[in-house]
């Protein structure tokens, strides 16, 4: 899978640091603190291997006491387009906050915010601390007034499948760009118990997707052929049609799609006769057997 566009994008992970313990959280917590020279030295080869559209995430960002000069040092570099990654503790970081605003002037600059739930109770348990769902909605409003754009990001599980639409209603009502409802992956991390259907987070996400404007609502994991009328909401659609990731190592970047990405997900071999198979983002690994069971109905 590769999508049609052009954009190259990078993904640097800035700590492994976080105050959630989400039941679901996919992070490498081997994942190091690099130095504020070492993380600079990534920004840079990134910049130089032609990445326009930078992303940020963790672990939670806004740990890293020296986020504004990485920030700040990520503009120099002439990115076009910024992404912060958060479970929403920017909200406690004005100056952060202040800095993201300031360089909308000069390109464009995302925070996404994790948001599980519309309920407040459901949320705090999904990520393990009470207070996390106030603090994503302070953030979510913060860098919105501040001129910053705003999306949320849900990870589909068996907890939430059934309050999906609350959830897009919530951050619609809350002026965010869009809402990405992103099928949960089981990592050694995860619990897997928490595992949806697929068959019925694919209705409920479907059903969802068609009660707002086209593309507010995104879906993230979800073969295209599983979307049909609906196509233009697959999130991996848009995704740039090059990301790099640095690897710590050899000190150079790799090609996201040829590595993780290929490794994780599951296209049938039927696949390959489906006329949408170069750009569809195939199903995680561990819903291939549902998936198969769907696709011959």
């Amino acid at each position: 899978m590769r999508p049609l566009n052009n954009i190259c994008a990078g993904s640097v992970v800035l700590t492994s640091n976080c105050d959630q313990k989400c039941c679901f959280c996919v992070r490498d917590e081997d994942v190091q603190d690099y130095t504020l020279d070492a993380i600079r030295r990534m920004l840079l080869t990134l910049r130089k291997d032609g990445v326009e559209y930078l992303v940020l995430t963790g672990g939670e960002p806004s740990s890293r006491t020296d986020l504004v000069d990485l920030l700040n040092y990520s503009a120099e570099l002439g990115f076009s387009r910024i992404q912060v990654q958060t479970n929403g503790a920017i909200a406690d970081y004005q100056d952060v906050i202040r800095v993201l605003s300031e360089m909308t002037s000069i390109c464009r600059v995302e925070v996404t915010v994790s948001l599980h739930s519309s309920f407040a109770n459901t949320h705090d348990e999904l990520v393990n601390r009470k207070g996390s769902w106030s603090r994503a909605i302070s953030a979510i409003d913060t860098c919105s007034q501040a001129g910053i754009h705003v999306a949320t990001n849900a990870v589909i599980t068996a907890r939430n499948t059934s309050n999906l639409f609350e959830i897009a209603e919530l951050s619609k009502s809350h002026n965010c760009h869009h809402v990405q409802l992103s099928l949960m992956h089981i990592s050694d991390l995860s619990t897997s118990n928490l595992k949806p259907r697929l068959t019925e987070a694919l209705k409920e996400a479907r059903t969802t997707v068609s009660k707002f404007e086209q593309r507010f609502v995104q879906v993230e994991g979800f073969p295209v052929c599983l979307l049909r009328d609906m196509e233009y909401s697959c999130s991996e659609l848009y995704w740039p049609g090059l990301i790099k990731t640095f690897k710590v190592s050899s000190g150079n970047t790799i090609d996201y799609y040829q590595t993780e990405f290929g490794r994780q997900r599951f296209w049938p071999d039927s696949c390959s006769s489906c006329g949408i198979s170069r750009v569809c983002p195939g199903v995680w690994r561990e819903y291939s057997n549902e998936f198969e069971v769907i696709r011959t109905k």
